[in-house]
């Protein structure tokens, strides 16, 4: 699966083996439910099909992306969804560097092909980098993502929607974004951002176009 709208192009490369959600380092695609039993890492998730749901056995944190540079770029977290009503709903998504006790994170990405992703984890990206650079989250391909977690003290950096839908249910979903350097929600011509209409308080959007 590759992503070939604005920004950086991300691939996953030629994957021919994929494994569960709860192998360390793994490539994971569902194509049925499943449930994260313990906090792992792996290095990119592709959903693929119709109503499926990634829940955890607890309280635990899913880590997705090694970091890899495209460019001047360093992207990595990738999520990829194809079909229609799928979710994340385990607690904690961190995009990290590949390892759970550094510092860096990498630049999220989630790919929504068609129908829905609905995302109701609080998201986790600081920095990355030598610890200096904002992340960026990307949503890129033409389907719905929906972001419901509150990572109001978590999620750092610009949020980007290049294509598609980016539909917000928490007033706390887009992290700090505030249209400061680093900080604010940009949509490009060809995208847009919903405010669904049953969040409680104001939206800290700092929205350009």
């Amino acid at each position: 699966m590759q992503d070939v709208d604005p920004g950086p192009s991300v691939s996953l490369g030629r994957v021919t083996v994929y494994q569960n959600v709860n192998t360390p380092g793994a490539n994971v695609k569902l194509t049925t439910s499943d449930v994260l039993l313990a906090d792992n890492e792996i290095n990119a998730l592709i959903i693929d099909g119709n109503n499926i749901d990634l829940t955890a056995a607890g309280f635990n944190q899913l880590t997705i992306g090694n970091l890899t540079t495209i460019g001047n770029t360093t992207v990595g977290g990738i999520i990829a969804s194809r079909g229609s009503n799928n979710a994340v709903d385990v607690p904690l998504l961190n995009f990290g560097n590949g390892g759970l006790s550094t510092n860096a994170s990498a630049d999220p990405l989630f790919l929504v092909e068609s129908g829905s992703l609905h995302v109701s984890s609080t998201l986790i990206a600081s920095f990355n980098g030598n610890g200096t650079v904002f992340p960026a989250l990307r949503k890129e391909r033409p389907g719905n993502l929906i972001l419901s977690g509150d990572s109001t003290a978590s999620l750092q950096g610009t949020v980007t929607v290049n294509q598609g839908t980016l539909i917000v249910q928490n007033s706390g979903a887009l992290g700090t974004a505030d249209n400061t350097a680093g900080n604010g929600t940009v949509v490009s011509t060809l995208a847009a951002i919903v405010l669904d209409g049953s969040i409680a308080g104001a939206v800290n959007v700092g929205m350009s176009v």
